[in-house]
């Protein structure tokens, strides 16, 4: 397992600014350690090390700036250079150092997470975003960009003192009215609580693997006649950096309650890879077969088998402060049939927006979906593919701004 990269008091990035949050990454890495082995003999790095540790952050980087013209480019020393610029809280010298750490060993664990560390404390939550997940994975976040840095922060910071169980937690409570009918409100307008608890688990084996988990509980509470809807979302999956890139495979499940006592249960197999471009691109690629299940009630029927086909693209905009993602997915599903079915299209057309308060995040998205059903005679079976596209755009901002 790579070697403590930093402390383990979390890193809040907050509304007080930047002075606030440096003072947090200070105060949060007293020491940010890597292994070295290149300058061992070298007392003035084994003396950085040591100021390092003790909180003497300003000390440890006024002894080694005057070293990086010639130590330029050779990973160990930028790592320790990297440390120590956050912990006398200079964040973009602490970037660059990072940033030549990548340069010379793009792989490099330690480099990605202290490079995320720089960002946080900058308040540039999507590229933070991006290097943490080039090394950490976690699923079924909250949708705040602010609140998943900080979440991967957290996680950067126990990793950094050796522990190999990196767990994340979370809680949301919320509230607003369900409209529908004509435009403007219609016949329909209850108010609703939603409330949403959840955590992540992800254990540190050798060699880059890892073994991750997650459980995401989401419930909405309306006042009136219409049915509340809970949903239980579960993962488990084996996980491995690949230098720039994260390769994941494993199980997950989703168990939904559908009204009357009446649950949907969807389980599956699936695999996803991420690769980090630059600084402000990160693609993905994924694919899962599952089952979608109605154990009871009138939908047992719509029982089916799903193929699916997913890619994305995300981009960091406005210094971090905002994220755009643009996905998309293709499927394809089959279901017992005891009838002819005739072929039929439909074409729909979505567009949302959601504010959430707790987190001062705004996001938007839309997207399209366009559906085509035929009858196949083989084993007797309905077959429907369907592909859609959906563009996200999610931004955070503190609440001084």
């Amino acid at each position: 397992m790579p070697s403590p990269l930093s402390a383990s008091r979390p890193i809040k990035a907050c509304a007080g600014g930047c002075g606030l949050r440096l003072a947090k990454v200070s105060a949060a890495l007293p020491a940010l350690l890597v292994a070295c082995t290149a300058f061992a003999a070298e007392p003035e790095l084994s003396h950085a090390r040591k100021l390092i540790a003790h909180g003497q952050g300003i000390a440890a980087y006024e002894l080694l700036a005057p070293m990086a013209a010639t130590a330029k480019g050779k990973l160990d020393f930028e790592l320790l250079l990297g440390q120590a610029a956050l912990a006398a809280q200079r964040p973009d010298e602490a970037r660059s150092a990072f940033e030549r750490a990548l340069a010379a060993s793009p792989g490099s664990v330690a480099g990605h997470l202290g490079l995320g560390l720089a960002y946080l404390a900058l308040g540039d939550y999507g590229r933070a975003k991006i290097e943490f997940e080039t090394v950490l994975r976690f699923d079924d976040l909250p949708p705040g960009l602010q609140q998943q840095a900080e979440i991967y922060a957290q996680a950067a910071q126990d990793y950094a003192t050796g522990q190999r169980a990196l767990a994340a937690g979370y809680a949301m409570v919320g509230g607003g009215n369900y409209r529908t009918g004509a435009v403007g409100g219609g016949p329909f307008n209850e108010a609703f609580l939603s409330a949403r608890v959840g955590g992540n688990l992800n254990y540190e084996l050798d060699d880059g693997y890892a073994l991750t988990g997650s459980l995401d509980y989401r419930l909405r509470d309306y006042e009136g006649d219409r049915r509340n809807d809970a949903d239980l979302r579960w993962n488990a999956a084996v996980s491995r950096n690949l230098g720039q890139g994260n390769l994941a495979g494993g199980l997950r499940g989703r168990v939904s309650y559908r009204g009357d006592g009446d649950y949907r249960n969807d389980f599956g197999l699936y695999g996803n890879y991420s690769l980090r471009l630059d600084p402000d691109n990160q693609v993905g690629v994924g694919a899962e077969i599952r089952q979608r299940r109605y154990p009871t009630g009138p939908l047992r029927e719509r029982t089916r088998n799903i193929v699916e086909f997913t890619g994305s693209w995300t981009r960091s905009l406005l210094d971090g402060k905002a994220s755009f993602t643009l996905a998309g997915q293709a499927d394809a599903s089959s279901t017992p049939s005891a009838a002819t079915v005739t072929p039929t299209s439909s074409a729909s057309r979505r567009a949302s927006t959601s504010r959430s308060t707790t987190n001062s995040a705004v996001s938007s998205s839309a997207g399209g979906r366009t559906t085509a059903t035929t009858s196949s005679g083989w084993a007797n079976r309905v077959i429907r593919s369907s592909a859609s596209v959906r563009a996200t755009t999610t931004c955070t901002k503190s609440a001084a701004a």
